[in-house]
This record gives structure tokens, C-alpha cells and sequence, in this order.
């Protein structure tokens, strides 16, 4: 993936993140108005996970600003998408979501495959930039 790629992906990952918050912050009552059984209803950990919705937002966005330097970032959001898409499922299963929830889901499911897709070619094209979680100091 090329680095204006891999900047304009990190961005758009970002503004879905954003999104996300204002669709499910209780106060806006979106989440509701478009039928989405499931979705966030103002409880205080419900409230932490929209904070952590953003602060990802706000990591995909200072990726975007150089890619190579915040793999790590990169590699924690695509853990997140990753739970996130599991998490959602099971709830699917279960009946604690409805469809309309779980199909909004499926752009985490994207994302982290154009994660995986930029840190496999990233560190084939540049390994001696790229860092790994074990690496960490």
C-alpha cells in the first residue's frame, strides 16, 4: 500500500470512528431515531467505551499523519476492530443486537482487513521501519 494510501485510509478511519461517537452518544439520541437496538444508552461504561471509540479515532488520525512511526497504533486499533467485530457478533447471536447494528459492524470488519493489508505490505516494503509490540520500550 502506498503512503498516500496508507494517510488517506488512516484518515477515513478516523472520521468513522468520529462518526461513530456522535451516532451513539446517548445525548444526540441518532442511535435510536435510525433503530439500532443495542446501542449505547448513556450508562457510564457505555460512556467509557464511546471515549475509547474516539481516543482510537484520535490514534488512526495522528497514524495517518506518518503511518510508518505509529505501527503501533495501527496495531492496537486493528486489535480493537478486531474485538469489536467479535464482540458485536456474539451479541448478534444471542439476540442482544439487532441486524442494522451488527451490518454497521461490518466497516470494522473492513477496517481490519485494510489494517492487516497495510502492516503485511508496510513491513514487506520497509522492514527496518517497522516496529512490533514486542519491540516496545
Amino acid at each position: 500500500m502506498s503512503d498516500p494510501s496508507a494517510r488517506t485510509l488512516f484518515r477515513i478511519a478516523a472520521l468513522f470512528n468520529f462518526s461513530a461517537v456522535l451516532l451513539f452518544l446517548p445525548v444526540l439520541d441518532l442511535a435510536d431515531r435510525f433503530g439500532l437496538d443495542g446501542a449505547p444508552t448513556g450508562t457510564m461504561f457505555e460512556h467509557v467505551g464511546l471515549a475509547a471509540i474516539g481516543l482510537f479515532g484520535i490514534g488512526y488520525w495522528m497514524a495517518a499523519g506518518d503511518p510508518y512511526r505509529h505501527r503501533g497504533i495501527i496495531q492496537l486499533g486493528l486489535a480493537g476492530k478486531i474485538l469489536v467485530v467479535a464482540l458485536v457478533l456474539m451479541h448478534f447471536n444471542d439476540g442482544s443486537v439487532n441486524g442494522r447494528l451488527t451490518t454497521m459492524v461490518l466497516g470494522d470488519a473492513v477496517f481490519s482487513v485494510l489494517f492487516t493489508w497495510y502492516l503485511i505490505s508496510s513491513r514487506a516494503a520497509n522492514p527496518a521501519s517497522s516496529t512490533s509490540l514486542s519491540s516496545s520500550h
